[in-house]
Protein backbone atom coordinates (compact mmCIF):
# COMPACT_ATOMS: atom_id res chain seq x y z
CA UNK A 1 0.00 0.00 0.00
CA UNK A 2 1.39 3.33 -0.90
CA UNK A 3 1.39 6.37 1.13
CA UNK A 4 -0.76 9.28 -0.09
CA UNK A 5 -1.44 12.76 1.62
CA UNK A 6 -4.36 15.00 1.01
CA UNK A 7 -5.16 17.91 2.16
CA UNK A 8 -9.23 19.44 1.52
CA UNK A 9 -10.23 22.99 2.56
CA UNK A 10 -13.80 22.80 4.15
CA UNK A 11 -15.77 25.92 4.54
CA UNK A 12 -18.21 26.20 6.95
CA UNK A 13 -20.91 28.97 8.06
CA UNK A 14 -19.41 32.42 9.07
CA UNK A 15 -19.33 32.64 13.13
CA UNK A 16 -20.81 34.86 14.99
CA UNK A 17 -18.20 37.54 14.22
CA UNK A 18 -19.38 37.14 10.61
CA UNK A 19 -15.83 35.21 9.75
CA UNK A 20 -15.95 32.34 7.45
CA UNK A 21 -14.48 29.27 9.41
CA UNK A 22 -12.02 27.17 7.40
CA UNK A 23 -10.09 24.05 8.69
CA UNK A 24 -7.90 21.78 7.14
CA UNK A 25 -8.59 17.86 6.78
CA UNK A 26 -5.36 15.42 5.86
CA UNK A 27 -6.09 12.16 5.01
CA UNK A 28 -3.23 9.31 5.82
CA UNK A 29 -2.75 5.86 4.24
CA UNK A 30 0.08 4.24 5.75
CA UNK A 31 2.07 1.54 5.10
CA UNK A 32 1.97 -1.76 7.58
CA UNK A 33 -0.88 -0.09 9.31
CA UNK A 34 -3.33 -2.74 10.23
CA UNK A 35 -6.21 -2.59 12.56
CA UNK A 36 -7.32 -5.73 14.22
CA UNK A 37 -10.42 -5.73 15.38
CA UNK A 38 -11.53 -7.93 18.80
CA UNK A 39 -12.96 -11.47 17.76
CA UNK A 40 -15.73 -10.81 20.50
CA UNK A 41 -18.49 -8.98 18.27
CA UNK A 42 -20.41 -6.17 20.06
CA UNK A 43 -23.45 -7.88 19.52
CA UNK A 44 -23.16 -11.18 20.60
CA UNK A 45 -27.42 -12.40 20.02
CA UNK A 46 -27.73 -13.38 16.49
CA UNK A 47 -31.04 -11.83 15.24
CA UNK A 48 -32.80 -11.41 11.72
CA UNK A 49 -31.61 -8.88 9.42
CA UNK A 50 -34.68 -6.81 10.06
CA UNK A 51 -34.51 -7.30 13.88
CA UNK A 52 -33.08 -4.63 16.31
CA UNK A 53 -29.79 -6.18 17.31
CA UNK A 54 -28.75 -7.67 20.48
CA UNK A 55 -27.86 -6.71 22.74
CA UNK A 56 -29.34 -3.14 22.26
CA UNK A 57 -30.72 0.62 23.65
CA UNK A 58 -33.79 1.88 22.05
CA UNK A 59 -35.71 4.85 22.64
CA UNK A 60 -38.95 5.43 21.52
CA UNK A 61 -40.51 8.94 21.94
CA UNK A 62 -44.09 10.34 21.49
CA UNK A 63 -47.03 12.07 22.85
CA UNK A 64 -49.67 10.46 25.45
CA UNK A 65 -51.60 7.43 23.93
CA UNK A 66 -49.22 7.61 20.77
CA UNK A 67 -48.73 3.67 20.71
CA UNK A 68 -45.60 3.03 22.52
CA UNK A 69 -46.30 0.47 24.76
CA UNK A 70 -48.46 -1.29 21.79
CA UNK A 71 -45.00 -0.95 19.58
CA UNK A 72 -42.95 -2.38 22.54
CA UNK A 73 -45.38 -5.17 23.45
CA UNK A 74 -45.55 -6.35 19.66
CA UNK A 75 -41.60 -5.75 19.71
CA UNK A 76 -41.62 -8.11 22.16
CA UNK A 77 -43.64 -10.56 20.86
CA UNK A 78 -41.82 -11.14 17.77
CA UNK A 79 -38.41 -11.46 19.98
CA UNK A 80 -40.06 -13.55 21.92
CA UNK A 81 -42.15 -16.02 19.82
CA UNK A 82 -41.32 -15.29 16.44
CA UNK A 83 -37.28 -14.95 16.82
CA UNK A 84 -36.87 -16.92 19.92
CA UNK A 85 -34.30 -14.29 21.14
CA UNK A 86 -35.84 -13.34 24.34
CA UNK A 87 -36.81 -16.20 26.75
CA UNK A 88 -38.40 -14.35 29.52
CA UNK A 89 -39.95 -10.93 30.16
CA UNK A 90 -40.58 -9.14 33.43
CA UNK A 91 -43.13 -6.22 33.77
CA UNK A 92 -43.17 -3.90 37.02
CA UNK A 93 -46.22 -1.29 36.36
CA UNK A 94 -49.19 -0.75 39.10
CA UNK A 95 -51.29 -0.09 36.08
CA UNK A 96 -51.03 -3.08 34.04
CA UNK A 97 -54.90 -4.73 35.03
CA UNK A 98 -55.62 -1.36 33.39
CA UNK A 99 -53.29 -2.75 30.33
CA UNK A 100 -54.00 -5.82 30.16
CA UNK A 101 -55.04 -6.41 26.73
CA UNK A 102 -51.64 -3.91 25.18
CA UNK A 103 -49.39 -6.92 27.00
CA UNK A 104 -51.52 -10.10 27.14
CA UNK A 105 -49.45 -10.97 23.67
CA UNK A 106 -46.48 -11.61 25.52
CA UNK A 107 -48.17 -14.54 27.83
CA UNK A 108 -46.24 -13.06 31.27
CA UNK A 109 -46.44 -15.52 33.91
CA UNK A 110 -48.06 -13.32 36.32
CA UNK A 111 -47.22 -15.11 39.40
CA UNK A 112 -43.54 -15.23 39.07
CA UNK A 113 -42.47 -12.32 36.52
CA UNK A 114 -45.50 -9.52 36.99
CA UNK A 115 -44.71 -6.51 39.90
CA UNK A 116 -47.47 -4.35 40.20
CA UNK A 117 -45.86 -2.56 43.12
CA UNK A 118 -42.76 -0.33 41.66
CA UNK A 119 -40.42 -0.49 44.91
CA UNK A 120 -36.79 -1.77 45.68
CA UNK A 121 -38.46 -5.44 46.75
CA UNK A 122 -39.52 -5.90 43.25
CA UNK A 123 -36.15 -5.21 41.78
CA UNK A 124 -34.47 -7.36 43.93
CA UNK A 125 -37.18 -10.31 43.50
CA UNK A 126 -36.08 -9.97 40.07
CA UNK A 127 -32.60 -10.18 40.02
CA UNK A 128 -32.42 -12.98 42.74
CA UNK A 129 -35.19 -14.76 39.53
CA UNK A 130 -31.54 -13.66 37.10
CA UNK A 131 -29.64 -15.57 39.49
CA UNK A 132 -31.49 -17.68 39.70
CA UNK A 133 -31.62 -18.40 35.73
CA UNK A 134 -27.91 -17.77 35.66
CA UNK A 135 -27.90 -21.06 38.38
CA UNK A 136 -30.09 -23.26 36.33
CA UNK A 137 -28.31 -23.11 32.83
CA UNK A 138 -24.83 -23.78 34.97
CA UNK A 139 -26.42 -26.79 36.25
CA UNK A 140 -27.86 -27.93 32.57
CA UNK A 141 -24.60 -27.82 31.21
CA UNK A 142 -23.30 -30.06 34.52
CA UNK A 143 -25.95 -32.21 33.79
CA UNK A 144 -25.17 -32.29 30.09
CA UNK A 145 -21.97 -32.89 30.95
CA UNK A 146 -22.33 -36.04 33.29
CA UNK A 147 -24.80 -37.35 30.39
CA UNK A 148 -22.83 -37.56 27.72
CA UNK A 149 -19.66 -39.32 29.89
CA UNK A 150 -22.47 -41.57 30.89
CA UNK A 151 -23.46 -42.75 27.15
CA UNK A 152 -19.87 -42.93 26.64
CA UNK A 153 -18.59 -44.75 29.48
CA UNK A 154 -21.64 -47.57 28.93
CA UNK A 155 -20.14 -47.68 25.08
CA UNK A 156 -16.88 -48.42 26.30
CA UNK A 157 -16.92 -52.09 25.83
CA UNK A 158 -13.61 -52.24 27.56
CA UNK A 159 -15.07 -50.49 30.63
CA UNK A 160 -17.05 -52.36 33.50
CA UNK A 161 -19.94 -50.40 34.86
CA UNK A 162 -18.15 -50.53 37.88
CA UNK A 163 -15.73 -48.22 36.86
CA UNK A 164 -18.25 -45.60 36.74
CA UNK A 165 -18.41 -43.27 39.33
CA UNK A 166 -21.23 -43.89 41.93
CA UNK A 167 -22.74 -40.29 41.82
CA UNK A 168 -22.73 -40.24 37.54
CA UNK A 169 -24.79 -44.07 38.14
CA UNK A 170 -27.23 -42.83 40.24
CA UNK A 171 -27.68 -40.06 38.57
CA UNK A 172 -28.27 -42.05 35.39
CA UNK A 173 -30.72 -44.46 36.95
CA UNK A 174 -32.58 -41.05 38.35
CA UNK A 175 -32.65 -40.01 35.09
CA UNK A 176 -32.93 -42.99 32.92
CA UNK A 177 -30.41 -42.42 30.83
CA UNK A 178 -29.47 -45.97 29.91
CA UNK A 179 -32.46 -44.98 27.44
CA UNK A 180 -30.57 -42.28 24.95
CA UNK A 181 -33.68 -40.52 24.37
CA UNK A 182 -33.46 -39.27 27.53
CA UNK A 183 -31.07 -36.67 27.49
CA UNK A 184 -31.41 -33.14 29.38
CA UNK A 185 -33.36 -31.05 27.70
CA UNK A 186 -32.99 -27.00 28.08
CA UNK A 187 -36.40 -25.65 29.55
CA UNK A 188 -36.28 -22.39 27.01
CA UNK A 189 -36.83 -23.68 23.13
CA UNK A 190 -33.86 -20.96 22.19
CA UNK A 191 -31.14 -23.85 20.90
CA UNK A 192 -29.54 -24.69 23.95
CA UNK A 193 -28.49 -20.65 25.28
CA UNK A 194 -28.82 -19.18 28.32
CA UNK A 195 -31.90 -17.50 29.06
CA UNK A 196 -31.92 -14.15 27.53
CA UNK A 197 -34.52 -11.94 29.72
CA UNK A 198 -36.53 -8.80 29.53
CA UNK A 199 -37.48 -5.89 32.02
CA UNK A 200 -40.91 -3.78 31.63
CA UNK A 201 -40.77 -0.93 33.72
CA UNK A 202 -44.51 1.09 32.66
CA UNK A 203 -46.04 4.16 34.85
CA UNK A 204 -43.74 4.29 37.17
CA UNK A 205 -42.01 7.49 37.53
CA UNK A 206 -42.24 9.04 40.89
CA UNK A 207 -42.28 5.76 42.45
CA UNK A 208 -39.96 4.01 44.79
CA UNK A 209 -38.58 2.70 42.08
CA UNK A 210 -36.84 5.36 40.98
CA UNK A 211 -35.95 6.34 44.38
CA UNK A 212 -31.58 6.15 44.25
CA UNK A 213 -31.41 3.72 47.35
CA UNK A 214 -33.52 1.18 44.86
CA UNK A 215 -30.25 0.58 43.26
CA UNK A 216 -32.41 1.09 39.86
CA UNK A 217 -29.71 3.38 38.41
CA UNK A 218 -27.99 0.24 39.22
CA UNK A 219 -28.93 -1.98 37.05
CA UNK A 220 -25.87 -1.97 34.29
CA UNK A 221 -24.69 -4.86 35.84
CA UNK A 222 -27.86 -7.44 35.76
CA UNK A 223 -28.11 -9.73 32.68
CA UNK A 224 -31.52 -8.43 31.42
CA UNK A 225 -32.83 -5.93 28.75
CA UNK A 226 -35.02 -2.95 30.51
CA UNK A 227 -37.92 -1.54 28.69
CA UNK A 228 -38.58 1.54 30.92
CA UNK A 229 -41.70 3.66 30.13
CA UNK A 230 -42.04 7.16 32.01
CA UNK A 231 -44.57 8.94 31.79
CA UNK A 232 -44.14 12.83 32.42
CA UNK A 233 -46.59 15.85 30.94
CA UNK A 234 -46.95 14.88 27.54
CA UNK A 235 -43.97 13.10 26.37
CA UNK A 236 -43.26 9.06 27.08
CA UNK A 237 -40.21 7.73 26.71
CA UNK A 238 -39.81 3.92 26.27
CA UNK A 239 -36.28 2.30 26.73
CA UNK A 240 -34.80 -0.83 25.94
CA UNK A 241 -31.55 -0.99 27.85
CA UNK A 242 -29.23 -3.66 29.56
CA UNK A 243 -25.97 -5.52 29.66
CA UNK A 244 -24.76 -8.70 29.38
CA UNK A 245 -27.46 -10.92 27.48
CA UNK A 246 -28.91 -7.31 26.64
CA UNK A 247 -26.88 -4.33 26.26
CA UNK A 248 -26.02 -0.52 24.73
CA UNK A 249 -26.80 -0.86 20.67
CA UNK A 250 -28.39 1.10 18.39
CA UNK A 251 -31.62 3.84 18.50
CA UNK A 252 -34.75 3.70 17.17
CA UNK A 253 -37.35 6.59 17.05
CA UNK A 254 -41.10 5.85 16.35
Amino acid sequence: MSSLNSQVNNVQPNNDNGQTNTFTTKHIKRKNYNILPPKKQAFMIETPPDQIKLHSLAVVIGKRGGGKSVAISNLLESMKFDDKVIDRIFIISPTYNSNKEIWAPLHINVKKDLYEEPDAEALQSIQQAVTQEQHDWDNFKEEVKLYEQFRKDIKDTNKSVFEIADKVLLFADEKNWFDKTNRPKWKYDNGEKPARMALVVDDSLGTKLFNPKSGFTNLKDTKVGIFLTRVRRIITLTIIHGTGYLTNGKSITM
